[in-house]
């Protein structure tokens, strides 16, 4: 490392380089609103299995407000269910998304014995950055599944889907970053 600093004091450390930085520690919120496109782009293939199996699921039980609303208690809940665990899966990916990122790209630097073959080098700096671009573009795709119900004629099962979701997302959003800040606050623990 040359001493060159950012403003986060994390240099020029390559991504997957040593310890996890305390910047990278936290909820990654642009993995939670993009999970399904944040998972294949950054290598995380069983990730990304898991969310087209949710995703394949629902659509192929008809897991939606469109095909429920008007319908009985036993499907409501089967979606309520459902629902549930794609947010948990959401929230946990969530979680250790940078985590897991990190890990990849330490085994491969260890693995790696030919120089073609390497990943491109990554600064940790560089990684935060993305990570503001990946949370502004979802935030973005959140507005406009929001602003889509007042310019454009949907029927109201389709409006209450969307709602439901970005409402959802919305809520789990705010959490996150409630639990990110009182974490930041919060002292490191002494040992």
């Amino acid at each position: 490392m040359n001493g060159i600093m950012d403003e986060q004091g994390l240099g020029e450390r390559l991504l997957g380089e040593g310890d996890l930085p305390a910047q990278l520690s936290g909820p990654n919120f642009g993995a939670f609103l993009l999970a399904v496109l944040w998972a294949p782009v950054h290598g995380l293939w069983g990730w990304f299995a898991v969310f087209v199996a949710l995703e394949g699921l629902e659509s192929f039980l008809g897991l939606t407000h469109a095909r429920f609303l008007g319908v009985g208690f036993p499907p409501l809940v089967a979606m309520t269910v459902f629902r549930i665990v794609y947010w948990t899966a959401t929230l946990v990916f969530a979680l250790r998304a940078d985590r897991l990122v990190w890990s990849r790209r330490r085994r491969q630097a260890t693995r790696v014995s030919e120089p073609g073959r390497a990943p491109k080098p990554i600064t940790v700096a560089t990684y935060v950055a993305h990570r503001r671009i990946w949370t502004a573009v979802g935030l973005i795709g959140v507005a406009i599944g929001l602003v889509s119900l007042a310019f454009f004629r949907v029927d109201s099962a389709t409006a209450a889907d969307i709602l439901v979701t970005t409402g959802t997302q919305a809520v789990l959003l705010v959490a996150l970053f409630v639990y990110d800040r009182t974490r930041r606050a919060s002292p490191a623990p002494t040992t």
